[in-house]
């Protein structure tokens, strides 16, 4: 009697949502995946490997940021679409992802400061906080490691479906166009005026104010952004914020922000 031996090859495929609520500018490759409101794009193979902060910079550039992970179940995305992608090209065994410490060593806060860090995926002793460890990677277990943000290694941009949707619908959505918990924030680092002009700029124009800031976290927001927008602009200038001691109803010598009265200082040393 004649034997078979059956080979039963299971295909194993991979679903993502239709891209085609992705941003017009972003290219329609292999590479890019939508979960919820976001989109990523991975950027992979080892003729692509960046430092976190220049990895940054084309995101921003494209208007996107370095990834923020929100729950497992986004995380279990990316890794899925990480490893579907490991099948047909070979990259780094890590990628950057948008957490840092880079301002304050030992908090933790995204790329893009718009949110809140609501889940963690720490590997076992990690971060150790040695020194120069300062940006995230996540591994392809899932697991995120503190590194060095010199070191160079792929990295995932994201995009949102609805880009800057809470932002006023005058403004234009540029990559100089941010948002940051509750408030927009409109950068221009091709631009020079005085402080009144571009106080009225603020104001007739866009309908805003000169920005104000209210805690270390803003400050450190504004601080970042402004830094990663000043290397696209090649500009090495400064940047007026709303404080002021010469307005109408203020005294010679008595500060107050435009919009809002001083909660938060910093003192120079």
């Amino acid at each position: 009697m004649e034997s078979f031996v059956v080979i039963l090859i299971l295909s194993v495929s991979f679903c993502a949502a239709d891209i085609n609520n992705c941003p017009v500018h972003i290219p329609r490759t292999a590479f890019l995946y939508q979960f919820g409101t976001s989109c990523y794009q991975f950027n992979m193979g080892l003729k692509t490997l960046k430092k976190w902060g220049v990895s940054g910079i084309d995101c921003k550039v494209n208007h996107g940021d370095l990834i923020d992970i929100h729950s497992e179940a986004e995380q279990d995305f990316i890794i899925s679409a990480w490893k579907n992608l490991s099948y047909t090209i070979f990259g780094s065994s890590r990628l950057w992802i948008g957490l840092n410490d880079i301002f304050t060593p030992g908090i933790w806060t995204w790329f893009s400061g718009r949110k809140e860090i609501d889940f963690q995926n720490w590997a076992s002793g990690r971060p150790d906080n040695e020194s120069g460890k300062h940006c995230a990677v996540m591994t392809l277990s899932g697991q995120w490691e503190d590194y060095d943000c010199y070191d160079s290694y792929n990295w995932i941009c994201e995009f949102s479906t609805i880009p800057n949707y809470d932002c006023p619908a005058n403004l234009p959505r540029t990559y100089k166009l941010l948002s940051w918990r509750d408030h927009c924030y409109l950068f221009n680092p091709n631009y020079i005026e005085d402080w009144y002009n571009a106080d009225i700029s603020c104001l007739t124009i866009r309908g805003g104010y000169l920005v104000d800031i209210h805690s270390q976290e803003e400050q450190d927001f504004i601080n970042y952004s402004w830094s990663i927008l000043r290397i696209k602009a090649h500009e090495d200038i400064g940047l007026w914020i709303g404080l002021t001691d010469g307005q109408n109803y203020f005294e010679e010598g008595r500060w107050n922000w435009t919009s809002s009265n001083i909660d938060y200082i910093i003192i120079s040393d």
